[in-house]
């Protein structure tokens, strides 16, 4: 099933609110490219977060940081892994756009796996959550969230 699925260089963009399981599918992704002997790459605006105290977000810093992941994720591209995966809370299109654009531009099919909430109420996704989402922002995102993909099939490039 993984070479049917991931047979050519593929783009992975895994979306979801905070507590939605993007990081554990991302990990499940990559250990079975591992497996088949493919390169992977997993880029998460999460981990310019992680300090040696632990994951300590500053909003100040949140633009700069999708930056940085954009970027390393391009170098990924460059560098020709087989398989690249972002995985972000991605509300909306233009946030992960650029991703696409870039990946599918240089040759890279793109996969896009939205788990939205996975089925769960924010109380529980706030539970599950790693990196102290506020429970009250779960509705803002819900308003946000954009489920078609209209925008992704007309301008891919």
């Amino acid at each position: 099933m993984f070479k049917t699925l991931y047979g050519n260089k593929t783009a992975v963009i895994i979306r979801g609110f905070s507590g939605s399981g993007k990081s554990t599918v991302a990990q499940t992704i990559a250990e079975e490219a591992a497996f088949n002997d493919c390169s992977v790459a997993i880029h998460e605006t999460d981990n310019f977060f992680m300090t040696q105290n632990g994951y300590i977000f500053d909003g100040s810093m949140l633009g700069c940081y999708h930056s940085k992941n954009l970027e390393s994720f391009c170098n990924s591209v460059d560098s020709g892994i087989h398989l690249i995966i972002n995985s972000n809370t991605n509300v909306e299109y233009w946030e992960f756009s650029q991703y696409i654009k870039y990946a599918s531009k240089n040759g890279y099919n793109i996969q896009i796996i939205d788990l939205y909430d996975n089925g769960l109420s924010d109380s529980a996704l706030h539970e599950r959550n790693l990196h102290g989402f506020p429970k009250d922002k779960y509705q803002l995102c819900r308003d946000r969230y954009e489920r078609t993909y209209d925008n992704v099939r007309s301008n891919p490039h």
